[in-house]
């Protein structure tokens, strides 16, 4: 049976609750227009949910099928089911705009989140940037007030080992200062080099490519020690945005890291494939040495400026190769491999919209 349209149905029974027959006291009340539409669509017994004195909604009955009118007891249960359903409307309604609110509510937390982490990046960003302006204005002050002190000093001790009658002893300890003064000059230039602001000149290119040149311009000091560099290049990599110049440092770095930690004979691994960074697509470029891995306390700190693991090793390798990777939008770690070497692994977005 086609049932009424309820907000009509509800305006038309202000008043009226059934129809039964012509002689029902109610029905003389009713409107006849109302008697009419209700006659019309097979209905005997209408009656409004109410909930604090407004209708919100009807229910409808069509004739028994036994025959015959309502009792009295089917209009008082179908109040009561009315009633029922009115406070069961009423709650859905509310649980619905409590839903609703939740909701909304998760959504601002999500919010919320997400600016407090970009809060927490910007902060860390600017940090490092004073780090940095700071480091500059101390490397400037270091290279103006040492450089030219340890020129002399170089100087003196070339001569003297020209001049030098014992060229065992005082040749050997001229030469050590030498060689300490030149590499006290290197780790100043080091510092001036880190400290210069600079941004990468970007350019659609291939990861493959340039993990390529990094192994070339490291294989020779590998094979010196007859360390084999294991190359595993995922093929169709899709392009990213990168400086050629700059990205090799990346990977000579950690390939020179590499081949300084495995003992001579061994291998470093290098792999490039596809991964993930956040929702977007990225490639990944990893480099794994055979040596001993880091130790649990070295590893939150292997990126910090001046850290370092070697006994000769300044601390910048590591740092300007997390500073490159910043700049190219990607992110670098470090863990021990299952081999016990340690993995250093590099992550750069691709080009929005590159499936290859």
């Amino acid at each position: 049976m086609q049932q009424p349209e309820l907000g009509v149905l509800v305006g038309a029974l202000e008043g009226a609750e059934h129809l039964q027959a012509d002689d029902d006291p109610l029905a003389k009340r009713r409107p006849s227009r109302v008697q009419a539409a209700m006659s019309a669509m097979g209905i005997a017994l209408a009656v409004p949910m109410r909930l604090e004195g407004r209708s919100v909604g009807v229910i409808s009955v069509g004739a028994r099928r036994a025959g015959g009118r309502h009792s009295a007891e089917d209009v008082e249960l179908l109040h009561t089911v009315c009633d029922q359903l009115a406070v069961a409307l009423e709650n859905a309604r509310a649980y619905g705009k409590i839903d609703a609110l939740a909701r909304g509510l998760e959504d601002k937390n999500v919010a919320l989140e997400r600016a407090n982490e970009e809060l927490t990046e910007t902060r860390d960003e600017l940090v490092r940037q004073e780090r940095l302006a700071a480091v500059g204005q101390l490397a400037a002050a270091v290279a103006h007030a040492i450089r030219n002190p340890l020129a002399g000093i170089k100087a003196a001790a070339q001569l003297a080992v020209l001049e030098s009658e014992d060229e065992q002893e005082e040749g050997s300890t001229l030469r050590d200062i030498v060689s300490e003064t030149d590499r006290l000059n290197d780790r100043i230039s080091a510092l001036l080099e880190f400290s210069r602001p600079f941004e990468p000149h970007l350019r659609v290119g291939s990861l493959n490519d340039t993990v390529t040149s990094a192994v070339k311009a490291t294989s020779a000091k590998a094979a010196i020690r007859g360390i084999a560099i294991d190359t595993r290049l995922e093929s169709s990599l899709p392009d990213i945005m990168i400086d050629d110049a700059l990205f090799e440092q990346v990977g000579v770095e950690l390939l020179a890291n590499a081949v300084d930690a495995s003992p001579d004979g061994s291998r470093v691994g290098v792999r490039t494939g596809r991964a993930n960074s956040g929702d977007e697509p990225a490639v990944c470029f990893e480099v794994e040495d055979s040596g001993k891995g880091v130790s649990t306390d070295k590893l939150g700190r292997i990126f910090d400026l001046f850290f370092t693991t070697k006994s000769s090793g300044t601390g910048f390798g590591l740092a300007t190769v997390k500073k490159i990777v910043e700049r190219h939008g990607g992110t670098v770690s470090v863990e021990n491999s299952a081999k016990g070497g340690a993995c250093f692994r590099v992550v750069v977005p691709a080009v929005r919209g590159d499936s290859a």
